[in-house]
């Protein structure tokens, strides 16, 4: 596994940082798709190592939607973990 250095903008660090706390991933994981989704974008294939099933084409898309999912998830459990007793009464 290979590492760089790469100098971003103070502004675009810290949003980024707040990305990938809010989605619960490191900033190496946040990074690496980053990465990914612009190759994605830029080839319209998957990454190195990745095969797309035909289905892929269509729907591929939707796999973003699970750090979406993971983020409502924590916001209901936060919520709910808040729970006063004496309204269960």
């Amino acid at each position: 596994m290979g590492k760089t250095t790469v100098e971003l903008p103070d502004p675009l660090l810290r949003q980024i940082k707040v990305a990938s706390a809010q989605d619960g991933i490191s900033l190496k994981q946040f990074f690496a798709e980053a990465a990914r989704e612009r190759l994605r974008q830029r080839h319209g294939t998957a990454g190195a190592g990745e095969f797309n099933p035909p289905w892929m084409q269509a729907f591929g898309g939707l796999r973003d939607l699970k750090q979406e999912t993971r983020r409502i998830q924590r916001i209901i459990d936060k919520e709910f973990g808040q729970i006063d007793e004496d309204d269960w009464r």
